[in-house]
């Protein structure tokens, strides 16, 4: 957690899962140890219904003030581990003595000084360097899992040197937390970059180089598939009206020439407040400069209803972040308005680069139903590739009622025909994620 660890899934997911198991049993063992006679039973799931609304609301309301990150689940964790032993060993309360408060001072004091030491010989995110700033206090704590107090006070050293000075790729310059889940804007001190994440996912990235400002970099490199598809754009269509769903950083920006019209849907507050703020991205102020592009704050499905019938020659959709998939921006309905909006000979571009999750059978499914031509391009596709600078690899999926309609991409040999694979449609009554 410390480390923003994501993968491989298939062991944090069940640790995970495992993790909120024994939290849970420990939490469920202290309320039986603590039930009272039959006469205050009453009273007794009154309180633990108190308990768990008050939890909730913590959870959902106050937290996303308090902290930057999901750092009540670390803290909940630590709280757990001050249960797990205490009714095995017949404690009524929890002492914490003078001696359990200078161990958890003396390993806090351990883990920031080697913290320091790893920034300051090198790339702090190695895995040596994280071994030694976490690993081994974790160890060490461990080796007091009988004690429960001084045990839970070394974690929470541990997760508190975490949480302040975290070792992750790069300074955090700005961070904050909505109902939407945490931003961040990165400083890449090795490579001049700023990158804006949210949870895990790079939603943009820009080098501090002035020579390089305007470049769009990460999964939006002029190398990589985007930056083909608006050369196709640019060549049938320059004067073209595009549509973008999903702000990030705003660097798709960067390909927009005078004679379009641009317009940005977002659902994120934050997102269009960092886009916009100079200090991290220029991108927008420098496509302003030329285009002025309108940003349309809200849900992208609902806003898109009151565009213009045939209005966009492209939608390009860049909304399914952090392995997560808004399910009703792919579905057959959602694909209709996107085709009642899009001029005849227009196109849609998905951008479905994802660690976890595969859109591409989804998407061939609607394209499938609705007789459309569709075409995928993955950067590995045609083996390994070297990488320009900043730049991601990154997976593109083009659709259009017509193969013409997609230039060059229809007979280039990078982008290849979109299997259906047999998924099942998706529709507004239906999906299935895990699937």
């Amino acid at each position: 957690m410390l480390t923003d660890a994501t993968s491989p899934a298939a062991i944090l997911i069940p640790l995970h899962l495992i993790t909120l198991f024994l939290g849970a049993g420990a939490c469920h063992a202290e309320l039986a140890a603590e039930r009272p006679p039959p006469a205050y039973l009453t009273e007794y799931f009154l309180w633990i219904a108190v308990g768990g609304a008050l939890g909730g609301v913590f959870n959902a309301v106050v937290a996303p003030m308090l902290f930057r990150s999901v750092a009540e689940y670390p803290l909940a964790i630590v709280l757990a581990c001050l249960l797990g032993r205490r009714s095995a060993a017949g404690q009524s309360g929890v002492k914490l003595s003078r001696a359990d408060w200078a161990f958890a001072a003396a390993l806090g004091l351990l883990i920031a000084a080697a913290t320091h030491g790893a920034r300051a010989a090198g790339p702090a995110t190695s895995r040596p360097a994280q071994l030694l700033v976490y690993l081994v206090p974790a160890l060490v704590c461990y080796r007091y899992v009988e004690r429960p107090a001084r045990f839970a006070l070394g974690l929470g050293a541990i997760v508190l040197n975490g949480l302040i000075a975290p070792l992750a790729p790069g300074t955090i310059v700005h961070a904050e937390r909505n109902f939407f889940g945490i931003l961040r804007v990165r400083h890449i001190d090795e490579e001049r970059f700023h990158d804006l994440v949210h949870g895990n996912t790079i939603h943009g990235r820009q080098s501090l180089d002035a020579a390089d400002r305007g470049d769009p970099l990460s999964y939006y490199h002029r190398r990589g598939p985007l930056g083909q598809v608006f050369a196709v754009i640019d060549t049938a269509k320059p004067a073209a009206s595009i549509a973008v769903i999903g702000l990030g950083a705003g660097a798709v920006s960067a390909y927009a020439t005078p004679a379009q019209t641009w317009s940005f849907y977002e659902i994120n507050p934050a997102v269009v407040a960092v886009a916009c703020d100079p200090r991290y991205f220029t991108f927008l102020r420098d496509c302003g400069a030329r285009i002025g592009p309108r940003i349309i704050v809200g849900d992208a499905r609902l806003q898109l209803v009151r565009a213009p019938s045939h209005g966009y020659d492209v939608i390009l959709l860049d909304a399914f972040s952090s392995d997560s998939i808004p399910v009703h921006l792919v579905t057959r309905e959602a694909l209709a308005l996107y085709l009642e909006k899009l001029a005849a000979d227009g196109m849609l571009v998905f951008h479905v680069s994802q660690r976890l999750l595969d859109i591409a059978p989804v998407l061939a499914a609607l394209a499938d139903d609705a007789g459309l031509a569709a075409r995928v391009r993955d950067d590995l596709s045609g083996g390994r590739i070297v990488l320009a600078r900043g730049q991601d690899v990154s997976r593109w999926i083009v659709i259009a009622r017509r193969e013409r309609d997609l230039g060059e991409m229809a007979s280039e040999p990078r982008w290849r025909p979109l299997p259906r694979a047999g998924a099942r449609l998706w529709t507004d009554d239906y999906s299935n994620v895990l699937g």
